[in-house]
C-alpha cells in the first residue's frame, strides 16, 4: 500500500495504491484530484483546470500480453477563469489478450466500443507497418491499396452520443453546439474499411448545419468517400444540399463536388483528379462538369496546375461562361526557377457567387480583376487590379469600388507596398509603406484620405438604425510600427 501527495503548480492531489504482486500484476487506485491545470501541462490551450476523482483497478501479467483496467472518472469539473462546468462521470472498461481487445467507455448518453480480434501489441505492430507502406508508397508515388487493405486489422470502432455528456458539454463550453453523433466503422485485411460518421445539427455562432453526414466504403476500384452536408429544416436560414465523392487512386485521387440551394438549382458542380508525378503534382479538373455560380462554363481539355517539388508552379486553365464569365490561371515564361502566374476574373456575379456560399455575407456586384505574381529564390513580387461594379453589402448599394495593390522587393532586403482605393471612379484612399526585415522588424507607412464618402459604411449600419452622409475630408496618417511596439499620427 502506498499514499501519495502532489502539491505543486501543476498538479494538486492525493491517493492511495494497494499493489498485488505475484504471477499477476493487480493494483487498486483512489485518487483524488483537486486540481490539474491542462493548460501548463500542454493538454489545451485554453486557461482551464480540471478536478475529480478516479477509483479503479489495473491489472497485468508480467509480459504484459495480458491487460484490464477498470474504473469510475467521478465529480469532474473544469474549472474555467469566469466558469465552472460540471461533467458526467466516466465509466471505464478496458482489456487486452494476445487474441482480442475491448474497451468501453460511458459518460451521460455518450458510449464508446472498440474491439478487435488482436491483442494490444499486435495492434499496434500492424498500425506501425501501414504507416511505414504508405510512407514508402507515396515516395515512389504508386499506392498500392490492395496491400494496404491486406494490413488491416479485423477491428469494430463504434459511437453514440446525444447533448448530455462530457463531450458534448466541453463544446458547449467552448460555444459549440452539437446535437448528436453516430459512427460505426469496420475494418477487415478482405472486406477493407468501410463505416459511416453521421452528426446532427451543428451550431457554432451563426452557423447553422442541420445534417453531416460521411460514408466510407471498400470496393473494387479501391477506397471511397461519400459526404453530405445538408439543410432541410424549415427554421434554418440557408437551406442547401451539398455533396462530394471522392476516390483514392493509384498515383492519386479524384473527387466531384456540388450544391445546389434550397429551390433546387444547381450553384456548384465541380470534378478534379490530383495525380503525383515524378518531381511533383498535376491537378486537372474535368472538363465535362463544371457549373459556377449557376453557369455552365466551357473549360479547356488541356487544363492543369502543376506543383513541383521544389515549390515550381504552372498552370493552363481556362472557364469561359456564355455570357461572358471568365476565369484564367495561366504560367508564363520559360523560366524552370522562376514562378509567373497570372489570375483574371472576368464579369463574375458577386451575387450568385454568395448563394454558393451561403455563409458568407449577401454581396452583389460584378467583379473583375487580374492579378500577377512573381517570385523567384531570391524575391517576390506582385501587382492586382480589381473592379466590383455596383457593389452591395446586404441590400445596400455603396458603387463601383476599385482597388490597386503592389508588392514589389526594394533595397537592403526591403518590402514596398501601396494600395490604392476608388470609388465609382474617384481615388478615396492610399496606404502605402516599406517593411524592414533586419533585427525586430520595423514598418514605416502612411494611409491618406481623399474625400471619403462615409456613406460607405453604412451597408454595416444596417441593423443598427443609424447611417453617416457626408465625406470624410483629405488626412494623412502616418504609421511606424514594429513587432513590438506601433505608433501613428493623422492630422
Amino acid at each position: 500500500m502506498v499514499d501519495f501527495k502532489a502539491r505543486n503548480p501543476l498538479i494538486d492531489g492525493e491517493g492511495r495504491i494497494t499493489a498485488l504482486l505475484n504471477r499477476r500484476y493487480a493494483a487498486q487506485l483512489d485518487v483524488q484530484l483537486n486540481r490539474v491545470d491542462l493548460r501548463s501541462l500542454g493538454v489545451i490551450a485554453d486557461t482551464l483546470t480540471l478536478a475529480g476523482n478516479f477509483r479503479g483497478t489495473v491489472e497485468s501479467t508480467h509480459n504484459l500480453k495480458h491487460l484490464a483496467a477498470r474504473g469510475e472518472l467521478r465529480n469532474l469539473r473544469f474549472v474555467a477563469p469566469t466558469r465552472q462546468l460540471i461533467a458526467q462521470d466516466v465509466l471505464l472498461d478496458v482489456s487486452s489478450r494476445p487474441d482480442s481487445t475491448f474497451a468501453h467507455v460511458n459518460s451521460g448518453d455518450l458510449k464508446l466500443r472498440f474491439a478487435a480480434r488482436s491483442g494490444w501489441q499486435g495492434l499496434a505492430d500492424r498500425g506501425t507497418k501501414i504507416a511505414q507502406l504508405a510512407m514508402r508508397q507515396f515516395k515512389h508515388r504508386d499506392i498500392d491499396q490492395a496491400a494496404l487493405k491486406r494490413e488491416l486489422p479485423d477491428a469494430t470502432l463504434q459511437l453514440e452520443a446525444g447533448r448530455e455528456n462530457l463531450l458534448a458539454r466541453y463544446l458547449r463550453y467552448k460555444q459549440y453546439g452539437v446535437n448528436s453523433v453516430a459512427m460505426h466503422f469496420t475494418s477487415h485485411p478482405t472486406t477493407g474499411l468501410n463505416g459511416f460518421l453521421r452528426v446532427g445539427q451543428i451550431k457554432a455562432g451563426e452557423l447553422l448545419i442541420d445534417t453531416v453526414l460521411a460514408e466510407v466504403t471498400h470496393g473494387p476500384e479501391g477506397l471511397e468517400v461519400e459526404a453530405t452536408v445538408e439543410n432541410r429544416k424549415a427554421d434554418n436560414p440557408n437551406p442547401f444540399l451539398a455533396t462530394l465523392h471522392g476516390r483514392l487512386l493509384r498515383a492519386g485521387a479524384a473527387a466531384n463536388v456540388a450544391f445546389k440551394d434550397g429551390n433546387g438549382r444547381l450553384g456548384l458542380r465541380l470534378g478534379a483528379q490530383v495525380d503525383m508525378e515524378d518531381g511533383g503534382t498535376r491537378l486537372h479538373l474535368n472538363s465535362d462538369t463544371v457549373v459556377v455560380a449557376y453557369r455552365n462554363f466551357a473549360i479547356n481539355a488541356d487544363n492543369y496546375l502543376y506543383v513541383s517539388d521544389d515549390r515550381r508552379v504552372r498552370a493552363n486553365i481556362k472557364l469561359l461562361a456564355d455570357d461572358g464569365t471568365g476565369l484564367q490561371v495561366y504560367s508564363e515564361g520559360s523560366d524552370s526557377l522562376k514562378n509567373d502566374i497570372t489570375v483574371t476574373v472576368n464579369r463574375l456575379n458577386l451575387g450568385e457567387l454568395a448563394n454558393v456560399l451561403p455563409y458568407l455575407p449577401k454581396v452583389g456586384g460584378t467583379l473583375d480583376g487580374d492579378f500577377h505574381l512573381i517570385e523567384d529564390h531570391h524575391s517576390f513580387a506582385a501587382v492586382g487590379a480589381a473592379t466590383a461594379k455596383d457593389f452591395a453589402y446586404e441590400g445596400t448599394v455603396i458603387g463601383t469600388l476599385g482597388t490597386e495593390l503592389m508588392y514589389q522587393p526594394g533595397d537592403n532586403g526591403q518590402h514596398v507596398a501601396n494600395g490604392y482605393l476608388t470609388l465609382n471612379g474617384e481615388e478615396v484612399a492610399e496606404i502605402g509603406g516599406t517593411y524592414d526585415s533586419k533585427g525586430k522588424g520595423k514598418f514605416d507607412g502612411s494611409f491618406k484620405l481623399r474625400e471619403l464618402p462615409l456613406s460607405m459604411a453604412n451597408a454595416f449600419l444596417k441593423e443598427t438604425g443609424f447611417c453617416y452622409a457626408g465625406h470624410c475630408q483629405r488626412g494623412n496618417s502616418p504609421c511606424k510600427a514594429s513587432l513590438k511596439v506601433r505608433t501613428s499620427t493623422g492630422n
